[in-house]
């Protein structure tokens, strides 16, 4: 008897376990799954990404203001700048660390001007960062920052009207600028030359133009984005485009059309190459970014409708493409040149051939991008136009990602320009960087 009573034990013990099992089985089944880190849309385009990490910036809503900058890479972290309109105006850089986002330091504008001012153009020499901030038609305040630390190293307000971005080449950076002071007032516009770890600065040269002058609220040309290089003689040179626009007949007004010339001065010899090279006429705009260097020539973008290669050393045009919207900013991936397209209803990605112009591929594409970076054969940019971060072959123009807002209730998802790349190591992928005004993100690059 007790063995009969010893069995119905065990067999209770048994179908309890065998129920405790069922139940465990289906408990797991109706556990809700991981979101998986990749969607990928019947076209095979990467459509949404889980980030490896982001950070929030603001700990409530601010309101926007443009960014003309990218994030940047520098040791051990990456620094991205932001923007936001309160009662202060102010801009902000932020630095975290690269493998988890650990956010290391902050640097917030010190001058916090009335003006919705814009940070434009920028370069890194070691460890000081020098930055300009548009601030209107009265004058820019420069910046130098030590990434090391955040800390303002020195900053100083210029008067001037339109400097231009900022060109850092050693232990000097150049830019352009409408003068203030005699006898250059209203007349022309400068070339100056500032020393990274000084407020010195001083007018370096005068383009030999004809008609470059400022009349009440209108500049009747501009002198933009000066380039310094070295050539294959070992003799620094430096590439000045400017404009000369044409004004209407009886008036001090000018048409919004001009001529587009290009300078070449031998910064060794202080001597032009040629001081007047015409490139373009009839243009709206100026080339608004540095120019691009390709082998013996150079190549010039964003003229409104024109991309134009010349030659380096004569000023010659070798060929001219012309688009309905102008390129709004390109890069060289394995001698492809890659062109993003201006803001427009119909807007395209191409890529040319840099030594003849000719097209290769063209992908529609949803606006602009002011910034455009490659890594492994793969162009990113954060767009414009339909707010989403691209991925393209730049050999094929294939599309590889279009993200969206990761974060969709935030409405701010690439409100701020351009992206950084870093390189995988260990045979592990890249790591991409692209910023809202509101947060910053890490996602791991498609190759």
């Amino acid at each position: 008897m007790e063995q009969e009573d010893m069995m119905r034990f065990l067999g209770v013990i048994f179908n309890s376990f065998c129920l405790l099992v069922i139940l465990a089985g289906c408990s797991l089944f109706d556990k809700e799954q991981p979101a998986p880190r990749e969607v990928v849309n019947e076209e095979g385009v990467v459509i949404e990404k889980k980030p490896i990490w982001k950070v929030d910036l603001y700990d409530d809503t601010k309101d926007l203001v443009w960014s003309f900058l990218s994030p940047i890479l520098y040791d051990d972290m990456v620094i991205t700048p932001s923007s936001l309109l309160d009662t202060d105006r102010s801009w902000a850089l932020w630095a975290f660390t690269i493998d988890e986002g650990k956010k290391i330091w902050s640097w917030a504008e010190p001058n916090k001007q009335s003006w919705s001012n814009q940070l434009r153009g920028s370069g890194k020499v070691s460890n000081l960062w020098i930055e300009k901030e548009y601030n209107g038609y009265n004058a820019d305040n420069f910046y130098a920052i030590d990434l090391n630390s955040g800390e303002t190293v020195w900053s100083q307000n210029r008067p001037g009207s339109w400097a231009g971005d900022v060109f850092v080449y050693g232990d000097k950076y150049y830019y352009a600028q409408f003068p203030m002071e005699a006898p250059y007032y209203g007349r022309y516009c400068a070339v100056y030359e500032g020393d990274v770890y000084s407020t010195d600065h001083e007018i370096y040269l005068v383009p030999e133009t004809d008609s470059i002058r400022l009349s009440p609220n209108n500049h009747l040309g501009f002198v933009d984005n000066p380039l310094v290089f070295e050539g294959e003689d070992a003799v620094q040179y430096m590439l000045i485009p400017f404009s000369e626009y044409q004004l209407e007949p009886g008036t001090e007004f000018p048409t919004h059309y001009g001529n587009l010339y290009m300078a070449l001065y031998d910064m060794d010899a202080k001597e032009y190459v040629y001081s007047k090279a015409l490139v373009a006429t009839e243009v709206q705009a100026l080339v608004d970014e540095v120019p691009m260097i390709y082998e013996d020539r150079l190549i010039l973008f964003n003229i409104r409708d024109e991309v134009i290669a010349f030659d380096l050393y004569t000023g010659d045009v070798v060929w001219q493409n012309h688009y309905d919207q102008g390129a709004f900013s390109m890069i060289l991936v394995n001698s492809v040149l890659v062109m993003s397209q201006q803001l427009g209803d119909e807007t395209y990605a191409y890529g040319l051939d840099p030594e003849t112009g000719q097209q290769l591929w063209v992908r529609p594409s949803g606006g602009g991008a002011s910034d455009i970076q490659e890594l492994n054969g793969v162009v990113y940019w954060k767009d414009r136009g339909d707010a989403s971060l691209y991925a393209v072959d730049g050999l094929t123009g294939e599309l590889i990602w279009r993200l969206g807002d990761p974060d969709p209730e935030s409405n701010s998802w690439w409100k701020s320009d351009g992206v950084a790349v870093l390189p995988g190591e260990n045979g592990e992928k890249g790591r991409i960087f692209a910023s809202s005004h509101l947060r910053f993100y890490c996602f791991e690059a498609a190759r």
